[in-house]
């Protein structure tokens, strides 16, 4: 009897062991699962964070778009103000002027000398009156070449005011 006693002290501290070794495997792969648990929430509280990061980042750009927007608004309403004043330099309208070369645009600023814009207009009726002349000659039309012979002398005038004002300084 004594020795079954024994073998069951034996068995007792056996069973006791693997008791012990389980709960210890139990208790690990319990703080495994609670490590990986925390892992999870500070993974899911970055993304949350990088969202929040990514969302301010949007505002903001678009914050500044806003802000751009309203200052390319107020640029063109004073740049309208100042073409509504007639400032002086600033074509009024968008035309092209009756027997002449040139066209502009609204605010677009009149560069050209005077004396040259007259020397070029100048030239170009003078131009423009020959061809009418000739033209009127080969349809025997009487009327278009004298039209034309009037706008090549109108012509030579003004290439001549241009010459005038070029050297008076204009």
């Amino acid at each position: 009897m004594v020795a079954l006693n024994h073998r069951s002290r034996r068995d007792q501290r056996q069973l006791l062991q693997r008791r012990r070794e389980r709960q210890e495997r139990r208790e690990q792969r319990e703080r495994l699962v609670h490590r990986e648990l925390l892992e999870h929430r500070e993974h899911l509280e970055q993304r949350r964070r990088e969202r929040l990061e990514c969302l301010e980042h949007r505002e903001h750009r678009e914050h500044l778009e806003r802000l751009e927007h309203r200052e390319r608004r107020e640029r063109l309403r004073q740049h309208q103000k100042k073409i509504e004043r007639g400032m002086s330099g600033y074509i009024l309208a968008t035309r092209i002027y009756p027997n002449s070369l040139t066209y502009r645009h609204i605010g677009q600023e009149d560069t050209m000398k005077s004396s040259i814009r007259d020397k070029a207009e100048g030239t170009f009726h003078e131009v423009k009156g020959k061809v009418k002349e000739v033209a009127g000659k080969l349809t025997d039309n009487p009327k278009l070449e004298a039209e034309g012979t009037s706008e090549r002398i109108a012509g030579k005038v003004q290439e001549k005011v241009g010459q005038v004002k070029k050297v008076l300084g204009e």
